[in-house]
């Protein structure tokens, strides 16, 4: 109880020291009170358990070992296997499952070594430096360990306690112990542990308490409820025929009359966590002046959205048309993890190689081969090797790419790369300064393999008849939300993303026309006069490309880590969050930095944009027999 007692105050201190929600201190008292009481809830089981082994004498000599060993293995089962699964598959690539139950074991030893070290230094003079140590883990690890590690964060806690435990064992008792053990006292302590357990807390509050590290105990009751009453929502008129299965819709006919008499060239280029107002804006101009100048002479789309927030789901939803909950994810017998290769849905640039047109693909990591299904159909499909980075960089790239442009000849071609320079875990360029000038430092990379691309294309005479895309797979967060990176949540900070489109014929102008970049393979599909598999969630913007405003009306949604959302033609965003059991509605236009929930306000329209969120991907998903939708880390 005392080593609980430690976690509670360093979990206290760093709620303290967050930003206190819109909600005001309501919410803030009431987190506070959740947290101690869920929190002391388990340590009363534990207590209870305790009593019960040393009945039953299962604590004498070093049996006690051997049931903590049990018990950490048994929770560490349930608890850890998502958090160690790509650990795993990079240790053991042969045998993922038999290295996550291996990384188990370790994860769980680590307590039971945690317990044996404390009941060692359970003497008068070392005691309080095993206290010390395990007081500084509690209040360090939400603030050092990666977000999203709800299993690696709760062992982290459990072996700070059994640290700090054990090491107590031969302390002597306060002289007020035995008012302590009253019965009074404990009550209450039940009393307030059965509250925070048995009745729910608010949508707010949840959300609250979930982003918060420290509570280790959360994230874990939240995945006990479910995701309520679907219903039918509130669907916009015009996107009532999207909230249909759209396996056997017909193909969608390209527009007329085509945008050249030339065979097209186009280059598809996704810059790796290009937040939208990089771009957007003009305050990052001078260190980039590439994208800068690409803005200015592009068609502009300064309202479009990823279709998630990791690099792996976005890219594999805008080639295959279809959201992350459409497709079918199973085990790699080479790759780590989860991946779409035997999902058997045509992927655009197979459309266009089936028709004869040349397509190249530079992958600048082993996943965006053809072989993982991420991406596929295309004719020439080339990995490029890493040169002294986790990834490759598109200095190594733009050269095969100029030097395929050089043969194009008079004949079309479509080729795509993934530039991945910007990524926080890829160059080292930078990598003593703060994230945002690290980031900025190896955009600058980025901005000058556009600049060289755009003049060799100029070089070569293909101007005339050159389409050049760039987009983004995600944004990147730097503290928005309590988030930094990517992949963890579908804010506005990860899904606004630039969509540049530059080519002949293409008149520069800035629209404001919500779009996704699932819209970018139609695009693509069309400008070379082919038809869009009916099965795509994207719609052409070859209209925009002629100068028009076309009326488009298909959803703008996002999914990822079993996140969902809606952006509704008003300026509405509404999130679920199948994990957690949470939901969240935004007003964009009046609340940009998504920080008002509208549920809070018991909206019933709130409540109805939550709703259509759960039916249009209920509508969708995938319908194959005994398969779940999987949570991907």
């Amino acid at each position: 109880m005392a080593a609980t007692a430690a976690l509670l105050l360093a979990n206290a201190v760093a709620l303290a020291l967050t930003d206190a929600p819109m909600q005001g201190l309501r919410v803030r008292g009431l987190h506070h009170v959740y947290q101690a009481g869920r929190h002391l809830g388990v340590a009363l089981v534990a207590a209870a358990l305790l009593v019960l082994c040393r009945r039953l004498g299962l604590l004498e000599r070093r049996r006690g070992y051997l049931v903590l060993a049990a018990v950490a293995l048994l929770v560490g089962a349930q608890t850890l296997t998502e958090d160690l699964a790509n650990f795993a598959g990079t240790l053991l690539p042969a045998a993922p499952q038999v290295a996550v139950w291996l990384l188990v074991a370790v994860v769980a030893g680590g307590v039971v070594a945690a317990a044996a070290v404390g009941r060692w230094l359970a003497r008068p003079r070392w005691r309080w430096l095993a206290v010390v140590a395990g007081v500084l883990v509690l209040g360090v690890h939400p603030f050092v360990l990666e977000t999203g590690y709800p299993g690696a964060h709760l062992f982290l806690a459990a072996a700070a306690v059994a640290l700090i435990a054990a090491a107590l064992v031969t302390a002597p008792l306060p002289r007020v112990w035995p008012r302590l053990v009253a019965a009074l006292p404990w009550a209450l302590g039940a009393g307030l542990a059965a509250f925070t357990f048995v009745v729910p807390p608010s949508n707010s509050l949840q959300l609250q308490m979930l982003q918060q590290e420290g509570d280790v105990i959360t994230p874990f009751v939240s995945r006990l409820g479910g995701v309520g009453d679907i219903g039918d929502g509130a669907i916009p008129k015009e996107w009532e025929p999207w909230f249909e299965r759209r396996d056997d819709a017909p193909p969608v006919p390209p527009s007329s009359p085509a945008l050249l008499k030339k065979p097209p060239i186009v280059l598809l280029v996704t810059v790796d966590s290009l937040r939208a107002n990089i771009v957007d804006t003009r305050k990052y101009d001078k260190s980039l002046p590439n994208l800068a100048r690409l803005r200015d002479e592009s068609l502009h789309f300064t309202e479009a959205r990823a279709p998630g927030s990791q690099t792996v789901y976005t890219i594999s939803e805008f080639f295959m048309g279809k959201y992350f909950s459409q497709q079918y994810w199973s085990t790699h017998p080479v790759h780590r993890d989860l991946w779409p290769d035997e999902d058997d849905t045509v992927r655009f640039p197979q459309v266009l190689t089936d028709a004869g047109v040349p397509t190249l693909n530079l992958a600048t990591t082993v996943w965006l081969v053809g072989d993982a299904g991420v991406v596929r159909g295309f004719s020439e499909d080339r990995y490029v090797d890493a040169v002294r980075s986790r990834y490759t960089l598109s200095a190594q790239t733009l050269p095969l790419l100029i030097d395929r442009l050089e043969k194009a000849g008079d004949g079309p071609l479509f080729a795509y790369t993934h530039m991945l320079d910007a990524h926080y875990t890829v160059s080292t360029v930078g990598k003593k300064l703060p994230a945002t000038k690290r980031y900025l430092a190896n955009l600058k990379l980025v901005d000058d393999s556009i600049g060289e691309l755009r003049a060799a294309i100029d070089r070569l005479g293909l101007a005339d008849r050159t389409y050049l895309i760039v987009s983004s797979d995600h944004g990147e967060a730097f503290g928005e939300h309590n988030t930094h990176h990517h992949r963890y949540t579908v804010y506005e900070e990860l899904l606004r993303v630039p969509l540049l489109i530059h080519g002949p014929g293409v008149k520069p102008r800035a629209v404001d026309t919500p779009v996704t970049v699932m819209d970018v393979g139609p695009t693509v599909l069309d400008i070379f006069g082919q038809a869009t598999p009916g099965h795509n969630m994207g719609q052409s913007l070859v209209g925009f490309l002629r100068g028009q405003t076309p009326k488009l009306t298909r959803p703008i949604a996002a999914e990822g880590r079993l996140k969902k959302a809606l952006i509704f033609p008003d300026g509405v965003k509404a999130i679920v969050d199948d994990r957690h059991g949470t939901s969240e509605v935004y007003n964009l236009k009046s609340d940009p930095g998504e920080l008002i929930n509208l549920l809070d306000a018991d909206d019933p329209k709130a409540a109805e944009r939550v709703q259509a969120v759960h039916k249009f991907f209920e509508v969708h998903r995938l319908p194959r027999e005994g398969y779940k939708v999987p949570f991907r880390p």
